[in-house]
């Protein structure tokens, strides 16, 4: 059997000057990992997590019945119906509006705050009485609707005063008239 050496493969052929050039030596590329074999190993180790926590599941499902007390693991004999209990929701306390009339005359010019139900008319007096406006509440056009009202408006100088102020606070004031027969409302 003929052995070969490198010096054997590394001469490749004899030039025209009589010398020999050594061939150069190629390493073997690393085998190539493509796509597919990357996304064929992150669905296995997927499916083994999944496997993995599946089993472990399964294994706690299966011993909490035996870490339960006595008491608590029933027999088939003491098994109680269930009983449905009903209870009525407790409906909160909101003041009722106290009807009194408006100023007449000169008075009967108001800013509409808002047209709301008689929760948010409540909360929405209240909080524009913190502010120091005269604020109240009267029957709106449609059931159950109160329109919110600060004033009477005396002088063009107070009225402009307060649109500002009502505007700083977050509201859209407009201004209307209260006729001395309606009757507004404070909670």
């Amino acid at each position: 059997m003929a052995s070969t050496t490198l010096h054997d493969l590394s001469i490749s052929r004899q030039p025209e000057s009589g010398y020999s050039q050594p061939a150069r030596a190629v390493a073997p590329a690393p085998p190539a990992i493509g796509h597919r074999q990357i996304l064929t190993v992150s669905i296995v180790i997927s499916l083994m997590s999944a496997l993995v926590a599946t089993v472990s599941f399964a294994a706690g499902r299966m011993t909490a019945n035996d870490r339960l007390p006595a008491s608590r693991v029933e027999s088939p004999q003491q098994a109680v119906p269930e009983q449905i209990i009903l209870v009525e929701p407790v409906k909160p306390a909101v003041p009722a509006l106290v009807p009194q009339r408006a100023a007449a005359g000169r008075g009967d010019l108001y800013f509409q705050i808002s047209a709301v139900d008689r929760g948010m008319a409540n909360v929405t007096i209240e909080y524009l009485r913190r502010l120091g406006f005269p604020a109240s509440a009267t029957p709106g056009d449609t059931q159950g609707i109160f329109r919110v009202l600060v004033g009477p408006l005396q002088d063009p100088a107070e009225t402009a005063k307060w649109k500002g102020e009502l505007m700083a606070a977050g509201f859209q004031p407009f201004t209307r008239r209260v006729a001395a027969s309606t009757s507004t409302s404070q909670p």
